[in-house]
């Protein structure tokens, strides 16, 4: 028998972008506070050349539950860029 809350509540979206400049590789990771699970996620690549390019996009394999992300210049200048990862967050009851 099941007991407590079955379904997801109380989701939210946790944003954490990584500095601006022209590092070739960044990795960041945006993590869900307390007890909160990710349900989803994703990343941008803050930078309209197309010499940057997303080298993953995953769920966190460790606690805290969260998202990492990671990209890198491809070839050529490319000049400074930034990556945003955001996790979507919520409590999970079974």
């Amino acid at each position: 028998m099941l007991t407590g809350n079955i379904g997801i509540s109380e989701y939210e979206i946790v944003t954490n972008t990584i500095v601006t400049d022209s590092f070739r590789f960044k990795e960041t990771t945006a993590n869900c506070p307390g007890v909160k699970q990710v349900i989803g996620g994703g990343t941008f690549i803050n930078m309209s050349s197309p010499r940057v390019a997303t080298l993953d996009s995953r769920p966190t394999l460790t606690s805290p539950a969260g998202w990492t992300a990671s990209a890198g210049e491809t070839g050529g200048e490319v000049g400074d860029w930034s990556l945003t990862v955001d996790a979507i967050c919520a409590n999970v009851g079974f």
